[in-house]
């Protein structure tokens, strides 16, 4: 796929990442042995005894979550206790898979889990430890209903029509663009859509805001990476395609016309000095003081991060919750999850919407089109992201042809992806 060199001057911004929280155990916190003894105890004590929930935090932060639990056990008192760990990441490297590994196969699964890294879960459905959440949903005695949910909301979250995941808020990650500015791109363009866009633009608009670095161009085009070119179900990965080779021929190509001298001017969108902002949108408020202070009232359109399949725009998550295959509590696991959906959870969290379609309530037309379209998750696996920017470096330096380098990282996230994999 050949491309003319670009002409303009430009460069990019960073699209939103959603970082984990590093921590420690807490000396307070009751650990997997703990949680273990009262689960045996209960079932020795009494056959109609409370049942005890294993609820594993797995790269979040612990101080958000103590309150719900609370409510949920005197709420449930005598039939259900959930109680709250966190899974360490004794490595200390970006996620924690290899701590829930070891957890899992030493036979100490929690029954929950929540985690601030999407691509776990997405990761741990493929192998067939996480539960399909509609039965559950499904069942009598659960207070939501599928009809209470978005309905591509879920689909987004299902893995071969099971729904492995439930994140309890969303932001949307996007691009957006002055409508004028981009005359015949429709929603969630592709990479030569923005180019053309930029080519129609006077000489000396850029392209955006920010560093110039191709690491940072190279983040915004592969923000989709893990969900684009990872099957987490087979494993096969698909980083050695024409597609992703022109991403990072790409990202070094804007990155050589960039010029960062406006990345404090709060008025280059609204004047026409760049063309589109990267960026999330995490709720209504975000959105409208976008319109009116970053793009000046003009009527805009969400390009999407650019993307060959015409799909750059997506779900972004921070808690997303998941129940183990394992647990002999799933139904009580997922009356926890009702919890962090309902009201107390979700109005101390503004920062968010609800997948909810009562606590939606989005007043803006356009916005609430453009949430029920979407179909797809933007995540960040920060191992997958490590490996790109370590060997797309080569290529930048002119060490190897883009090719090569994604020949090679195809094969290093292959064999990444096949070390996650344990034996049952």
């Amino acid at each position: 796929m050949k491309r003319k060199k670009l002409k303009k001057v430009l460069c990019m911004a960073t699209a939103p990442v959603f970082c984990l929280s590093m921590f420690s155990c807490s000396d307070k916190k009751e650990g997997n042995s703990s949680v273990q003894s009262q689960k045996e105890q209960s079932v020795q004590t009494n056959e109609n005894s409370e049942q005890i929930i294993d609820f594993a935090l797995v790269g979040c932060l612990e101080d958000e979550f103590p309150p719900i639990v609370n409510d949920f056990n005197k709420k449930h008192e005598g039939k259900y206790r959930a109680v709250m760990r966190q899974i360490q990441n004794t490595e200390q490297s970006k996620d924690f898979s290899n701590a829930l590994n070891m957890e899992i196969v030493s036979g100490n699964a929690p029954d929950i889990i929540c985690v601030m890294d999407y691509s776990l879960l997405r990761n741990l459905a493929g192998k067939g430890a996480v539960a399909n959440l509609y039965p559950l949903i499904d069942s009598e005695n659960s207070p939501l209903a599928r009809e209470d949910f978005l309905s591509n909301y879920l689909t987004a979250n299902e893995i071969d029509g099971k729904l492995i995941a439930m994140p309890v808020r969303f932001s949307i990650s996007t691009a957006v663009a002055k409508k004028k500015n981009v005359p015949g791109v429709s929603e969630n363009w592709t990479p030569d859509e923005m180019v053309q866009a930029l080519e129609n633009m006077p000489e000396e608009t850029l392209l955006s805001v920010g560093s110039t670095e191709p690491t940072v161009n190279l983040h915004t085009f592969t923000f989709r990476s893990s969900s684009r070119y990872i099957d987490y179900n087979t494993g096969e990965c698909t980083f050695d395609g024409e597609e992703f080779t022109n991403l990072i021929e790409l990202s070094k190509e804007l990155s050589e016309r960039g010029d960062d001298t406006y990345q404090e001017d709060a008025n280059v969108f609204a004047a026409d000095k760049a063309l589109v902002y990267f960026g999330g949108i995490h709720n209504e408020d975000n959105f409208e003081s976008m319109k009116t202070d970053t793009f000046g009232d003009d009527e805009l359109i969400f390009v999407g991060n650019p993307s060959y399949d015409g799909k750059g725009g997506g779900f972004a998550y921070t808690e997303s919750f998941g129940i183990m295959e394992t647990s002999d509590c799933k139904e009580g696991a997922w009356l926890l999850i009702e919890e962090y959906l309902g009201d107390k959870y979700f109005e101390s969290r503004p920062d968010g919407f609800s997948p909810l379609e009562k606590n939606l309530n989005i007043e803006d037309e356009y916005l609430d089109s453009y949430i029920r379209s979407l179909t797809d998750n933007n995540f960040y696996d920060y191992d997958v992201m490590d490996i790109i920017k370590e060997e797309a470096a080569y290529y930048y330096s002119g060490e190897r042809t883009a090719q090569e380098c994604t020949e090679i990282i195809n094969n290093r996230i292959s064999i990444k992806i096949a070390e996650q994999t344990w034996q049952t």
